[in-house]
């Protein structure tokens, strides 16, 4: 009984095998049985794999032209479509930037301006309530799935990976009606009136 499983495991991953070739997606292993066996360093590596090709690497994204792309790694596309996106922000890796939260709201407002018009003004002390504030109006309005939570992308050590798949999703998202749009408050501009 147990050898049917680990045949029919074995087909089923040299099947996997079969199809990245033809994706043309770049597998680096020997063999299949490595993935029966559960080798967790390889299996891990067959997912980003996986996401690096499909969630990063294909898409061509708005202001992106097929030459540039071609020249970039997936990882530098990414970070000059959200360096394009939120140019008034020192955004240069996927880890120590987005600590505060302030910068997940930036890029929330960016590309659904008036979704987080008050990332400005967030207390970095609050990373957490920050990235939580931003991270849910991009789930509930933007489409944007939680693959990572607040907590883990404000930390210090996050995996530059797993942010990746996260902010990967943005460049495709779409504003959903009935989003709670709110402008920009601007103090400088701000007038009260009253007895």
């Amino acid at each position: 009984m147990v050898l049917g499983y680990v045949n029919r495991d074995l087909t089923s991953s040299m099947a996997v095998q079969d199809a990245a070739k033809e994706e043309k997606v770049d597998f680096y292993w020997e063999d299949s049985k490595a993935i029966v066996d559960g080798n967790l360093k390889l299996i891990l590596g067959l997912v980003w794999t996986l996401i690096l090709h499909y969630s990063i690497s294909m898409p061509v994204w708005e202001d992106e032209g097929d030459d540039d792309a071609k020249k970039q790694t997936p990882k530098q596309r990414l970070l000059g479509w959200i360096q394009n996106k939120i140019p008034y922000l020192p955004i240069t890796n996927f880890n120590q930037n987005w600590q505060d939260g302030k910068a997940l709201g930036a890029l929330v407002d960016s590309c659904a301006p008036g979704l987080c018009p008050d990332w400005e003004s967030w207390d970095p002390r609050k990373p957490v309530d920050n990235a939580r504030e931003a991270m849910q109006q991009a789930d509930d309005w933007l489409g944007v799935p939680q693959v990572i939570t607040p907590e883990e992308i404000i930390h210090p050590d996050v995996d530059e990976h797993s942010v990746m798949t996260y902010l990967s999703q943005f460049p495709k998202a779409k504003l959903k009606p009935g989003a709670p749009l709110k402008p920009k408050l601007n103090p400088k501009k701000a007038r009260a009136y009253g007895r």
